[in-house]
């Protein structure tokens, strides 16, 4: 439980620097999207599975009290979740490459959700950030998920992984406007995690990196 939760906040927190880079004016909404990212993710962790009726909570909310949020993304984000944590053949969690996709188009379009002009260069940014991060979170748990599930180091090899991270999160710098390369400082934490001993540990704080990302962009 305490592991799940540490990852909620840590997402949640992440979401919320995000929001606020995107657009500060929308305080409620940011901070309401950023309870819905922290609770929607502690349940599918504690349930394993998707609760079907949380995303459409979450957007019957949002359309109700703000008129800043695009609904169309908003629902984009919901449906995506389902599909990524059904529990079926068609669950984009289990197939390689489309799963870090996924969880990439889902941040990107999370923070296009207020109103924003610079939305393109946070969303491109954001998209091969969160992508070189996932495959570096691949990389550190391919041991635990062998014979679970399938993952791009599993099929691509680890030095493959590990190179397309690189130069994902490279990617991901060309959309910043600072020289500060805030995405491989974070790719740096998450490969730093590999070595630690315990698998609890990694687990625990495998999110953190991400947070420090969203943080930096903040700060910036």
């Amino acid at each position: 439980m305490l592991i799940s939760l540490i990852q909620s906040l840590c997402l949640g927190g992440a979401s919320l620097f995000l929001l606020f880079t995107a657009n500060p004016n929308t305080l409620l909404e940011n901070v309401l999207l950023s309870l819905a990212v922290t609770y929607s993710y502690w349940i599918s962790r504690r349930l394993h599975q998707a609760a079907f009726w949380l995303p459409l909570l979450v957007i019957a909310g949002m359309l109700s009290i703000s008129p800043n949020v695009h609904s169309v993304l908003l629902l984009t984000i919901s449906l995506l979740t389902i599909v990524y944590f059904l529990q079926h053949k068609i669950s984009f969690r289990k197939t390689p490459l489309l799963k870090n996709l996924t969880v990439a188009i889902c941040w990107s379009l999370l923070i296009a959700i207020p109103d924003t002009k610079e939305i393109f260069q946070l969303g491109g940014s954001v998209f091969f950030t969160t992508l070189a991060l996932s495959l570096c979170i691949d990389f550190v748990q391919r041991k635990e998920d062998l014979g679970k599930i399938e993952t791009v180091p599993h099929i691509l090899g680890n030095n493959t992984t590990l190179l397309f991270a690189l130069v994902f999160a490279l990617l991901g710098q060309l959309f910043m406007p600072t020289p500060f390369f805030i995405g491989i400082i974070a790719l740096s934490i998450q490969a730093a995690l590999t070595y630690l001993p315990k698998e609890a540990h990694r687990e625990a704080l495998r999110e953190l990196p991400f947070l420090a990302y969203a943080f930096g962009i903040y700060l910036l």
